[in-house]
């Protein structure tokens, strides 16, 4: 989003809104192989926030840094992406204001497993192995202060992806998280994120939506690797 001043910000936000995108996403502080730092000003992200909400849509802030993501905070995104430095105030913050929290853990093993895909630098490699184990540990803390976590990967970043998505929530649960709380993060709770009330529960009325695993992830999480079936909207697409 390189637009600064309030009216390219809001012009932004309002060409966006024209072309009939269905949700904001800034990146209120920088990817974390660029250290992750702040990019946007506390009324910079009030005025894209206030604009987006005017255009009746909701705003997903990228933010690693704890400046970058309490500005995002305040401003009214409805979740933080990453979060991969975030410390204990934001993640307070956080839970004060209901925001939901993405973060992926398991992506940065897969690119430095695979850095040579990628073709990045030196540095940026450098700040992906440094904050792996800081991701880890956020998420433990946001687990044990009860943030909102939802079920993210960022598998499809642009980037060429051929891992097990599911892995995810492996590392998640050996993070603290329990397993029907990750089942969860990845169903009602991402749904109730998103606004999305046609879906995320085994409920009449809503869409038929269902997957089944070999094995009880509620003891094995590991079974969510599994996936013997799958019905999207009632038409089998894995028997």
């Amino acid at each position: 989003m390189p637009p600064a001043t309030e009216q390219q910000i809001r012009a932004w936000i309002q060409q966006k809104a024209a072309s009939g995108v269905d949700w904001i996403k800034l990146f209120a502080t920088r990817s974390s192989r660029a250290g992750g730092t702040a990019v946007y000003s506390q009324d910079q992200l009030d005025w894209a926030v206030d604009e987006a909400r005017k255009e009746f849509l909701s705003v997903a802030a990228h933010a690693h840094a704890p400046d970058g993501a309490r500005r995002a905070i305040l401003a009214g995104a409805r979740s933080i992406e990453h979060g991969a430095l975030l410390d204990d105030e934001t993640l307070d913050l956080m839970v004060e204001h209901g925001t939901y929290y993405d973060p992926n853990l398991y992506l940065s093993e897969y690119y430095l497993e695979h850095a040579d895909a990628f073709g990045y630098t030196e540095e940026q490699l450098r700040y992906t192995a440094e904050f792996l184990p800081i991701r880890t540990e956020v998420f433990r803390k946001a687990v044990e202060k009860g943030v909102k976590i939802v079920f993210s990967t960022d598998a499809t970043a642009g980037w060429i992806w051929s891992g097990n998505t599911a892995i995810e929530f492996v590392r998640r649960h050996a993070a603290g998280q329990s397993t029907q709380d990750a089942i969860v993060s990845a169903t009602s709770r991402a749904a109730e994120s998103l606004y999305l009330s046609d879906r995320g529960n085994l409920e009449a009325g809503l869409l038929a939506d269902i997957i089944a695993v070999d094995g009880n992830p509620l003891d094995d999480i590991t079974a969510l690797q599994r996936v013997v079936f799958v019905m999207k909207d009632g038409e089998i697409y894995k028997r």
